[in-house]
């Protein structure tokens, strides 16, 4: 499972998404209201808070406002290793840039 955050939203657009395996509409409205699926593929949290959402995204379509559904793709960034570094959680590491095609 993936797992993509997004910072604050500026309060503008409502937290949708759509999973096409079971073709449900979820929408998170409000922080820390974590939402799923019915078939649990694909999961949206955060309300207008802030963008979380996360599952296999092979089957997550992001709404819009506008009514758009878009795929949701993403690039992971190459781990910078440093041996002098001080341990850090496995949470912190990976980070994902988010585009909207």
């Amino acid at each position: 499972m993936r797992e993509l955050k997004g910072g604050n939203m500026g309060n503008t657009e409502r937290n949708r998404a759509r999973c096409t395996k079971c073709n449900d509409v979820i929408e998170s409205k409000y922080r820390h209201d974590f939402v799923s699926c019915k078939c649990k593929t694909i999961f949206v949290d955060g309300g207008k808070c802030y963008w979380r959402a996360g599952g296999d995204f092979r089957f997550f379509l992001r709404i819009w406002d506008d009514g758009r559904e878009t795929p949701i793709s993403f690039e992971e960034k190459e781990e910078v290793k440093n041996p002098d570094a001080e341990p850090i959680d496995i949470n912190d590491i990976l980070f994902y840039n988010v585009r909207s095609n």
